[in-house]
């Protein structure tokens, strides 16, 4: 039997014609030789000398050949995708309208995944401007059956330094603040108190001078090496400034170095506020202190050492530790935490949450735009069905729809681009402080980049389904002139159904999560901060110099201060404390009477503690609960009187009268502070922190040099911020103020990165929202068009308006329900990923899922209205001629 034809029998093949054509050039010229007289077997041995080596030959034509077929190929495609380009604009441009709403829908879309990245990337993808910065990592003091975290003390961290295997170099360090005089008027500044191996770790070099030195640390040298900031405002880039002197805390200090321009040392706490300045480790009564957790520590790890291995070596050098120091070092580890990732790790987690969030609605507008083109397609029978007569195959004709997707796609990245672009400036005046590096954030070649990747998966995730369903044409139906089967109708509309489930699937997941976070929001702000946030004005003091070395000087000063600010017309109230709610606090364990009659060896209980003066209670809006406040006496050495939180009277003396008893800090012997009152609680660390046990302590007791002014206005508290700054400067001229807030301010800024990825997961919630309406009014538009004909019989027959309204509403409601259980299981997901970010509601709240369906089931009967009115009012004369 004959085989059958094969179009692939007749592709060239270039080697086999090239060989064909050398064999037929060998034998003419062996004929010719023949007729000079050569025998038959001399010619063909003289041609083939003549001609050279075949094999040679044979494979450089044959390589030729093959370049100029790639060379027709590539132009063929080139012409070919030409070809697609051009039809598929004219496609496009037939239905304007659909293709300026799917382009506006991509480009808002796109747009807003491409701004979330670019913060993503300015935040968190980009490196760390120091040398080798992916070998730099932070050394916490990890406490292994607690989980509490914490700076080092310093002779731990000589043990660490000197007995490690892992690490080249390490250093500590230790934020301050100093008052920088001399100037036209005082100021206070970030500083860092550090060891001269810092510069080492951090593989930075002065860009004048030097750096600190090893025999500094730990001595009274009096140097300082300046901030390219600080020398440029300060001293006007004075090029004479390393070996000169300046003013700090009223002492004299040497300018030795100026840093390079961009410097900027990395710390745990507040990025957002440079250092300034950095003053050598000094020798003081606590740094020798195994007890006194006070310093940073920074380190780099060998050349090829992971962090895995460096915590194993931490991890022996803190078992010795512990055996050699059990009462301090019991359970406490030095982990090992990749710099890059500790700083900018939760920032990140927080954006990445607000790019899933975009991708979103990205994806619920490709379902949306993909229900539009299958739509379409039913549309189109006619002319796939022409293609595929002339000869085109299915794949041929996937490309060319694939191709009208993937421009309409590129024309949406273009638009969100610029939106992009016009926006970024709106973007990072948005930001919150608390994100750090939005300085960065920028249109960059990798942001344009994503772009461009998203919009070419947008193109074929929304088009590759709709191509392949319009592909699926009966050429014989369109011929004889059939309309398409209704089952071909069922066939798109099931389609259809599965992308607007998909769509309120994650309409649904996104509702609920928006809701959870938009409760919590709400919930922390209701929250009882303990304190009066509206009327508080708060300014920090810090004493420096040898004007207040003694506690005589520090605490006459403010014996001064707080009654001149007291007299300040519209003040109720003045105060002072060593730490202000919201901003962290010094805490040590603390024992009771009872507590050590029990447990003579115990840890006690880890309790915060504050130095108070004046009227601070009054001031800062805390209730009394019991007892009184702080008086001058509560002082005295013999009988010190302290006032303790309600958390602490619950903690140490639940269900008792906490007035009259007694607690110590560890002291041995134990130093007793007798309880006066009872105050209200106040949350120390963050609005949402819970109040941890506080002892509130007399001034007097132990004058320090660091305080915070706190201020009760009877009006706006902001008011008072030049009187108050007058009576410091009438106190002490050469005094700076610093941080000059009010409570609701330092509020809000806790406040402002919750704020930020609330919002906009909420607004992209209500746009999810949003575009599963309008995928549900397009499937039912669909489903009405396609059963005009039993519609128009049915009110033919007498079918009532609301019988009709039942049966378009009972084809929405199936779909709303088919994407409240696909939901439902996405949910689960989602509310673990978020669970970390919620105060007050648990991740299954009833109420919040109960407002996420209702707002399924509202996007629901918001799609289906439209139709259902548009099918009550199908004329029977109408749809039958239709048909």
């Amino acid at each position: 039997m004959a085989r059958p034809f094969r179009t692939r029998d007749f592709q060239p093949d270039p080697e086999a014609d090239i060989s064909e054509e050398i064999q037929t050039h060998l034998e003419m010229k062996a004929r010719e030789l023949m007729a000079e007289g050569l025998s038959e077997e001399e010619a063909r041995v003289e041609a083939r000398r003549r001609f050279g080596d075949v094999e040679e030959i044979t494979a450089e034509a044959t390589s030729h050949a093959q370049t100029a077929e790639r060379r027709r190929s590539f132009r063929g495609l080139i012409d070919t995708l030409s070809q697609d380009t051009r039809y598929a604009f004219r496609t496009l441009f037939r239905s304007p309208g659909m293709t300026a709403l799917s382009i506006l829908i991509l480009a808002l879309g796109i747009g807003a995944n491409t701004a979330i990245f670019s913060v993503l990337k300015a935040v968190f993808m980009e490196p760390i401007p120091l040398p080798q910065a992916e070998q730099l990592t932070f050394l916490w003091n990890r406490n292994t059956r607690t989980g509490g975290r914490g700076p080092s003390s310093f002779p731990n961290y000589l043990d660490w330094k000197n007995e490690n295997s892992t690490f080249q170099a390490m250093g500590a360090f230790g934020g301050t603040n100093v008052n920088l005089t001399g100037g036209d008027e005082p100021v206070r500044i970030r500083a860092v108190r550090a060891t001269a191996s810092i510069f080492e770790v951090l593989g930075v070099q002065p860009a004048m001078g030097r750096t600190l030195l090893p025999e500094e640390d730990l001595s009274a040298a009096s140097v300082v090496v300046l901030s390219d900031q600080l020398w440029r405002d300060r001293f006007d880039g004075d090029p004479g400034m390393v070996g000169n002197t300046i003013q700090l805390d009223g002492g004299a200090y040497t300018v030795v170095g100026i840093m390079p321009p961009g410097f900027v040392h990395p710390t745990p706490w507040g990025m957002g506020d440079p250092y300034l300045a950095w003053i050598p480790v000094r020798e003081d009564p606590w740094i020798h202190n195994r007890n006194s957790f006070s310093y940073q520590v920074l380190a780099r790890l060998g050349e090829g050492v992971p962090v895995g291995t460096a915590q194993e070596n931490m991890n022996q050098i803190g078992a010795r530790l512990e055996e050699a120091f059990p009462e301090i070092n019991r359970d406490n580890r030095a982990w090992v935490v990749p710099l890059h990732a500790l700083l900018y790790g939760e920032a990140a987690f927080q954006i990445i949450l607000v790019l899933l969030a975009a991708g979103t609605v990205l994806l619920i507008a490709c379902g949306n735009i993909a229900g539009f083109l299958l739509a379409r397609a039913a549309t189109r029978s006619q002319e796939m069905a022409i293609r595929a007569a002339l000869g085109a195959s299915r794949a041929r004709v996937v490309r060319q729809l694939l191709t009208e997707s993937t421009l309409m796609a590129l024309a949406g990245g273009v638009g969100a681009v610029l939106l992009a672009s016009w926006s970024m400036d709106a973007l990072k005046a948005f930001i919150p402080p608390t994100i750090p590096r939005t300085g960065n954030i920028r249109l960059d070649g990798t942001v344009l980049l994503f772009a461009l990747l998203v919009s070419l998966f947008t193109g074929l995730f929304f088009g590759l389904i709709p191509a392949l369903s319009a592909t699926r044409t009966r050429i014989t139906e369109v011929i004889k002139g059939v309309k398409p089967r209704r089952k071909r109708g069922r066939e798109l509309f099931k389609a259809q159904n599965v992308f607007v489930v998909g769509q309120l699937a994650l309409g649904l997941i996104l509702a609920h999560t928006g809701l959870l976070l938009i409760q919590s929001y709400t919930s922390l702000q209701e929250t009882e901060q303990g304190f009066d946030e509206e009327h508080t004005l708060t300014l920090g003091v810090t004493l420096g110099g040898d004007a207040y070395d003694s506690p005589e000087e520090r605490q006459a000063f403010f014996d001064q201060l707080i009654p001149r600010i007291q007299a300040v017309p519209g003040v109720i109230a003045a105060g002072a404390t060593s730490k202000l709610p919201l901003r962290g606090g010094t805490n040590g364990p603390a024992f009771t009477e009872e507590m050590i009659a029990q447990d003579p060896g115990g840890n006690g209980l880890l309790t915060e503690t504050s130095t108070v003066a004046g009227e601070y209670f009054e001031a800062m809006g805390i209730s009394l609960l019991a007892g009184r406040t702080l008086i001058p006496e509560d002082a005295d050495e013999a009988a010190p009187g302290v006032v303790i939180n309600q958390a602490a009277a619950q903690r140490f003396w639940p269900e008792q009268d906490p007035l009259g008893k007694r607690l110590s800090f560890g002291d041995d012997p134990p130093h007793w502070l007798t309880v006066v009152g009872v105050a209200g609680d106040v949350r120390q660390w963050s609005p949402g922190s819970h109040p941890r046990p506080e002892v509130y302590a007399e001034y007097l007791a132990n004058p320090r040099t660091r305080m915070f002014i706190t201020v009760s206005a009877a009006g706006d508290p902001r008011d008072l911020i030049r009187p108050v700054r007058q009576a410091v400067m009438g106190v002490d001229p050469n005094q700076p103020v610093s941080e000059i807030r009010t409570m609701g301010e330092i509020v809000d800024s806790q406040m402002a990165g919750r704020e930020f990825y609330t919002l906009l997961i909420g607004l992209f919630s209500a746009l999810a929202l949003g575009l599963a309406a309008a995928g549900i009014y397009g499937v039912i538009s669909y489903y009405v068009a396609q059963r005009t004909r039993e519609l128009g019989v049915r009110v033919a027959l007498g079918a009532n308006r609301a019988g009709l309204v039942r049966l378009v509403a009972r084809r929405a409601l199936s779909l709303v329900v088919a994407g409240i259980f696909v939901g439902l299981a996405g949910m689960a997901a989602a509310t673990l990923i978020v669970s970390s970010l919620l105060f007050g509601v648990g991740p299954v709240d009833l109420p919040t899922l109960a407002g996420g369906l209702g707002s399924l089931l509202a996007v629901g009967a918001a799609g289906a209205f439209i139709p259902s009115v548009r099918a009550t009012r199908l004329s029977p004369v109408e749809a039958l001629k239709n048909e």
